[in-house]
């Protein structure tokens, strides 16, 4: 999961390029560069020119902005070549920006797919995006660093035993932004370690409601080739990035006759989910929501090993663990009419749309207060 910094900061300020997340972040996390309006002076040529309907503008140094399209040129006899091919670049997982490491998908309609190298020897190498994605394939992370000329780029596979897709393969590059719009971004900063230690206020709006108003304590993106969501509906197939809240709040817990509480429960589209801690060969764990009449699955929402990996990480390093056994104290305190607030923390998560796609409860036993 990643926070983000702007591309004009990092800029101004190179050194922020080689630092990582917090240690609280835990593993899985990295950062997002964002284009802001300061960038077009100084990244870009003054000039745009339009070459097969694209407008572009040269990029002249590193890093490259996640939320742009980027058209890739290869350069023969120093001249661009016409046939350029479309990518979005974002970060590898737990790298600092300064490695210049990057995940490459093919865009648009790349369906969670991404360029993947080829084994030098073999004979059929792979195109752009025609591999599923897997967070630990090393095949599919590049690296792309300045060339000696002006305004060139290199790139290479991370794994020296391996050779580019043919797009890729010229010795060097032009980079150009394109002009398509990609889904906006703001500014997140990931956890928020101090915040989440305080724990939320003890405070009902209502008499009534039995639980506290939410209190964000993380944010973050996930780009789309970490998600996949069946069945596919509208511009699903299209890149985007989901936003994810951590939040914490206080709900009144029902312990009476209770000796063990489910200390988890998931949902995808506001319907109860299944899931588990598997993982298929292509590093996802499904949430599965099934039709209660037919029992048929009616909705899936597969998350890369990565987030759900950090996800448990972070719950666990906050004190969660797995279908705690009630303490007999707690027991016979609900029993004398004394109403005990478990504390909860949510990871919420919302598509392009703005729809919530997954709402995971974590619910911690070993916080808890009485009215």
């Amino acid at each position: 999961m990643y926070a983000t910094r702007l591309l004009s900061q990092c800029q101004k300020n190179p050194s922020l390029l080689s630092t990582t997340l917090q240690p609280s972040e835990g593993p899985y996390s990295g950062y997002l560069v964002t284009w802001d309006d300061e960038d077009e002076p100084s990244i870009t040529q003054p000039g745009c020119w339009f070459t097969s309907n694209v407008r572009s503008s040269p990029l002249k140094k590193l890093p490259l902005p996640h939320d742009k399209e980027l058209a890739i040129y290869p350069m023969l006899r120093g001249y661009s070549n016409k046939n350029y091919v479309t990518c979005i670049f974002v970060p590898v997982l737990d790298q600092p920006l300064s490695s210049n490491k990057y995940y490459l998908l093919k865009h648009p309609f790349h369906l969670g797919k991404v360029a993947t190298a080829t084994k030098s020897g073999e004979k059929d190498r792979n195109c752009i995006g025609s591999t599923e994605f897997h967070y630990n394939n090393i095949y599919q992370q590049f690296q792309i660093w300045p060339s000696q000329k002006y305004e060139r780029f290199k790139i290479s596979p991370v794994t020296p035993d391996a050779v580019c897709p043919d797009s890729l393969a010229a010795e060097e590059m032009a980079i150009r932004t394109c002009d398509s719009r990609l889904p906006e971004t703001s500014q997140v900063n990931g956890l928020d370690a101090t915040l989440r230690m305080q724990l939320p206020r003890f405070q009902l709006s209502q008499p009534n409601r039995k639980s506290t108003d939410p209190l964000v304590v993380g944010e973050w993106y996930i780009p789309s080739m970490f998600v996949q969501e069946k069945p596919l509906l509208g511009r699903d197939s299209l890149y985007k990035m989901y936003l994810v809240h951590l939040e914490q709040r206080w709900v009144e817990a029902d312990l009476s006759g209770k000796n063990v509480l489910k200390t988890d429960a998931a949902y995808i589209y506001d319907k109860k989910a299944r899931w588990s801690n598997d993982y298929d060969t292509d590093g996802y764990a499904s949430f599965v929501a099934y039709n209660a009449t037919s029992q048929e699955i009616e909705r899936q929402v597969r998350l890369s090993g990565a987030v759900v990996k950090k996800m448990l990480w972070l719950q666990e390093k906050g004190g969660w663990t797995m279908d705690k056994r009630i303490k007999d104290k707690a027991i016979k305190d609900a029993c004398k009419g004394r109403k005990p607030y478990l504390l909860v923390e949510t990871f919420r998560m919302w598509g392009w749309d703005n729809n919530e796609v997954l709402r995971w409860h974590f619910i911690h036993s070993h916080r808890i207060i009485y009215n």
